[in-house]
């Protein structure tokens, strides 16, 4: 197997995961990456997969379901481009990927290991989450998030981990969710659950990690000012809607990307059967 790792695409998280890697590490990318001791850059893509076997795709793989998502690229590359040059011999670390993406790569015959189905970036990964969250709850917010009322629709890693973040910074947060666990251990956490939908009082802002609609515009409307989506379940022309994708990537790079990091490594070793 080649030594070097390589990474295409993505945003800032990349280039602080770069200097976590273990192995050296070849980077497509344009002049804003720079050099160092364990990381080349490479202009072009045929590169990457002539010195690298494991590849790092963006988080996530694709914004619009056609190019392979970066803000490194001269020219943008497009999923098909990307997909041609990957072979049997391969590893596709990244995610997550479509069901026409996966179809590809089986296709192929290379081994996809999809970073966010794992549990514990799933866990990690929602603390920068959760913070650029309320960041943007403050910035958007006229008050203080002390005294605040919130609703979350949703209480996985995500809705959790911001439920007390909030609830600790002196806010009255509710909860809904869908799921039967997740309901009962809102309360448990010392939460209001919110048994159903649509509610019938005001609040200051609403987040949704739920990755569907579940409550109507015209709801949102009645109930709130700010209404924060972290899916893409919501399409909403509207003052106080604010989608947020990519956050951890866009508020806590360097944070992000040593947890990312830091998990590559472990699964570089297990694909690999190579110790420290």
């Amino acid at each position: 197997m080649k030594k070097a790792i390589g990474i295409i695409g993505g945003d800032l998280r990349q280039r602080y995961l770069a200097d976590v890697l273990l192995k050296p590490v070849v980077f497509f990318a344009n002049e804003s990456i720079n050099e160092r001791e364990t990381v080349i850059k490479v202009c072009n893509l045929s590169d990457i997969f002539l010195e690298s076997d494991i590849i790092i795709a963006p988080i996530p793989f694709s914004r619009d379901k056609k190019h392979v998502y970066s803000k490194y690229f001269v020219e943008v590359v497009s999923i098909e481009s990307f997909i041609s040059k990957i072979t049997k011999d391969n590893i596709i670390i990244g995610g997550p990927f479509t069901d026409e993406v996966l179809a590809d790569f089986k296709n192929i015959g290379c081994s996809v290991i999809d970073i966010t189905d794992i549990e514990t970036f799933k866990l990690k990964n929602a603390i920068p989450t959760a913070e650029g969250v309320i960041a943007e709850i403050i910035h958007k917010l006229d008050c203080t998030i002390h005294g605040s009322k919130g609703l979350i629709l949703g209480y996985g890693y995500c809705g959790k981990r911001m439920a007390k973040n909030l609830k600790d910074l002196g806010a009255s947060v509710e909860v809904y969710t869908l799921n039967s666990i997740e309901e009962r251990a809102v309360p448990n956490n010392g939460l209001n659950l919110l048994c159903e939908l649509p509610p019938n009082k005001k609040y200051n802002y609403i987040i949704n990690t739920i990755p569907k609609v579940v409550l109507e515009a015209e709801r949102i409307l009645a109930c709130t000012t700010l209404f924060i989506d972290i899916t893409e379940a919501y399409q909403m022309d509207h003052d106080c809607f604010v989608k947020m994708r990519g956050i951890p990537g866009r508020f806590s790079p360097r944070t992000a990307g040593t947890i990312i990091g830091e998990i590559l490594n472990e699964l570089i070793k297990s694909v690999t059967g190579e110790n420290d």
